[in-house]
C-alpha cells in the first residue's frame, strides 16, 4: 500500500471517542470488532496516527495516499460492508487515491469471466462510488485541478479495459466516467482555446466507443445520449463551427428530446439552437424563435417556481444573443451606434436575472451542465457574459467587474479567466479611445 508510515505496529493505546459522523461510526465499529487501535490501523496503511484519526472520524477531506480498497483490506471489510464504506465516503464527500483498475487485475485469474460476472474483479459498482465521490467532493467545493487530475485516471484505466461486446453495465460506466472528465475539462480549460478542442475530443471518443465499437442503442441512454450531443455541438459553436453546431443540434431527433421528460432540457435544447441563430447572426430568425420559445414555456404544465427557471434560461440567451449582435457589428460597422444599444438591451436582460438571483442557474441550465457543476460554480460565467456586454456600453464598470470577478472565477471556474482577461484588456483600448 502507498505511503510513508512513522508507525509502529501496537494492540495498545487508549480507545477513541465515538465519531459523531456516519462514516467515523462505520469505521469506528469495525475497529471495534477486530479489535484494532488507529495506531495499528496506521501501521497497516502505512500512513501517520494522525491521518488515521482524521480518517477513522470521518472527517471531509481528502486521503492522497491511500484508496478505498487500501482501507477495506486493513481493516479486514467483507464485501456487504466494503461497499457501504464506498457509499458513506461519497456521501460524506471523503475522497481518496484513485482506485487501481488494470487489465491485469481484470484477468489475473487467466481466461475470461463468465458474462454475467465478467466485471467482477474489477468491481464496476466500485468504480461507480469512486466516481459519485468526486462528483461530491467537486459539487462541495474540492479542488478542481485535483478532481480532474483523478478522474483522468480513472477514466484511462477504464478505457484500457476491454468492452466485451454490448455490455450495458460497461457502457454506463463508459458514459458516466467521460461525462464528469469532460465536466472538468470545461470547468478549467482556457474559454475558445484548449477546451473546446480537448473537450470534444472527449465526448467524441466516449460516444465512438459506445454507439459505435460497443454498437449500444441510442434510445437505451435517451437523455444522456441527447446531452452528450448537445454539449458536442455547444463546444463545436465554442470552436468557431457554428454551422457544425446547427446541424448537430437539428440531426438530434424529436422523439429523443421529448422522451427525455424534462421541461429543463427541452427548452435548453431549443435555447441552444436559438443562440446559435444569434452567432450566425440571423436576427429576423432569432426574433422570431426567441418568441416561440417563450410561448412555449407559458403553456407547459410546470409550476411557478420552475417556470421561472425556464424564462430565465430564455432571458440568459436574450442576454448573450444581443450581446453576440453586439460584437458582429464591431467586425462589420465598428463606429454604429446600434452597438451599444444592443450591448445595453443585453445588459438589461442580464441585470434582471442578477436581480433574481438566477444567473448561475439559468448558464447551469441551458449548458445542461454536469451535477457536480453547481449553480454556484456557473455563476462566473454568467458574470462574465455580463461583462461582455459591458464592454461596449460601460468599459469603466467592466474593468472594475471583470477585476473582482478574476479571484473568485480562478476558483470556481477557471476557464473565464483568460475570457476577462480579454475583456478587460479591450475595456481599457475602448477607454482610452473615447479620450
Amino acid at each position: 500500500m502507498p505511503g510513508s508510515g512513522r508507525t509502529q505496529a501496537t494492540s495498545r493505546g487508549r480507545p477513541a471517542k465515538e465519531p459523531k459522523s456516519k462514516l467515523g461510526k462505520f469505521l469506528h465499529r469495525h475497529l471495534r470488532a477486530h479489535k484494532l487501535t488507529q495506531a495499528a490501523l496506521a501501521h497497516r496503511l502505512h500512513i501517520s496516527t494522525a491521518t488515521a484519526w482524521r480518517l477513522v472520524h470521518g472527517v471531509t477531506g481528502r486521503f492522497q495516499q491511500i484508496t478505498q480498497d487500501d482501507v477495506c483490506q486493513a481493516m479486514e471489510l467483507d464485501e456487504m460492508s466494503r461497499r457501504e464504506f464506498f457509499q458513506l465516503a461519497a456521501t460524506a464527500g471523503v475522497t481518496f487515491a484513485a482506485a487501481k483498475v488494470t487489465i491485469m487485475e481484470a484477468t489475473k485469474r487467466g481466461g475470461h469471466p463468465p458474462p454475467i460476472g465478467r466485471y467482477r474483479e474489477i468491481d464496476l459498482d466500485t468504480f461507480s462510488i469512486a466516481l459519485n465521490g468526486w462528483a461530491a467532493a467537486i459539487s462541495h467545493g474540492h479542488d478542481l485541478s485535483e478532481g480532474l487530475a483523478a478522474v483522468s485516471q480513472l477514466d484511462a484505466r477504464l478505457r484500457k479495459l476491454q468492452s466485451y461486446g454490448s455490455d450495458v453495465r460497461f457502457a454506463e460506466a463508459r458514459l458516466r466516467s467521460a461525462e464528469l472528465l469532460a465536466a472538468l475539462q470545461e470547468a478549467i480549460y482556457p474559454w475558445r482555446k484548449e477546451r473546446p478542442r480537448t473537450t470534444i475530443a472527449t465526448y467524441e471518443g466516449v460516444m465512438n466507443a459506445v454507439f459505435g465499437d460497443m454498437r449500444m442503442p441510442k434510445t437505451g441512454f435517451g437523455p444522456r445520449y441527447v446531452r452528450l450531443v448537445a454539449r458536442h455541438a455547444v463546444l463545436r459553436r465554442e470552436n468557431e463551427q457554428a454551422w457544425w453546431c446547427a446541424h448537430e443540434l437539428n440531426a438530434l431527433d424529436d422523439r429523443l428530446i421529448q422522451a427525455t421528460n424534462d421541461p429543463v432540457f427541452e427548452v435548453a435544447y431549443a435555447c441552444q439552437r436559438l443562440h446559435t441563430l444569434a452567432i450566425q447572426n440571423k436576427m429576423y430568425l432569432w426574433r422570431n424563435e426567441s418568441d416561440a420559445v417563450r410561448v412555449r414555456v407559458e403553456h407547459m404544465r410546470v409550476d411557478t417556481n420552475l417556470r421561472e427557471e425556464l424564462h430565465a434560461i430564455v432571458d440568459y440567451t436574450m442576454g448573450v444573443g444581443l450581446k453576440g449582435f453586439a460584437w458582429h457589428l464591431t467586425r462589420e460597422r465598428p463606429s454604429s451606434p446600434m452597438i451599444e444599444r444592443y450591448a445595453a438591451e443585453a445588459c438589461e436582460h442580464f441585470a434582471r436575472l442578477r436581480a433574481g438571483g438566477r444567473g448561475g442557474l439559468a448558464v447551469r441550465h441551458i449548458n445542461l451542465y454536469h451535477p457536480a457543476i453547481t449553480a454556484a460554480k456557473s455563476a462566473p460565467e454568467f458574470e462574465a457574459a455580463e461583462i461582455d456586454a459591458l464592454v461596449w456600453c460601460a468599459p469603466d464598470e467592466a474593468i472594475r467587474r471583470a477585476t473582482l470577478l478574476r479571484p473568485r472565477a480562478e476558483q470556481l471556474y477557471p476557464a473565464v479567466v483568460r475570457k476577462l482577461d480579454d475583456d478587460i484588456h479591450l475595456a481599457q483600448r475602448r477607454r482610452s479611445s473615447a479620450r
